[in-house]
């Protein structure tokens, strides 16, 4: 996602990319779709529970850096679980949670 495209969310998508996650994978998406950001984890049809659980708790802390700072940026917005069924997605990507800005 460009700077441009994500917009008053460019600071906080950005401590997203620079948060920890187990051997440096970060193996989570980011999607804007007109004010929401949907959030995704990736892994391996066949990944283990323990792999699986992994990459959530990583996800996690991806999340909370960037709710963390949108916070401090003064931002609104809200994490709320919304419907993917017009979202086009791999076969190895799996919705977690959205942001709505307000």
């Amino acid at each position: 996602m460009t700077e441009t495209l994500a917009g008053d969310y460019a600071i906080p998508l950005e401590m997203v990319c620079l948060s920890h996650s187990g051997m440096n994978s970060q193996l989570w998406r980011v999607l804007k779709t007109g004010n929401t950001y949907h959030f995704y984890e990736t892994h391996k049809q066949n990944a283990s529970k323990e792999e699986t659980l992994i990459k959530q708790v990583d996800l996690g802390i991806a999340l909370s850096h960037f709710h963390q700072t949108a916070l401090e940026q003064g931002l609104n917005g809200k994490f709320e679980k919304i419907s993917q069924k017009n979202i086009d997605i791999p076969s190895d990507t799996y919705y977690i949670i959205s942001w709505v800005t307000e």
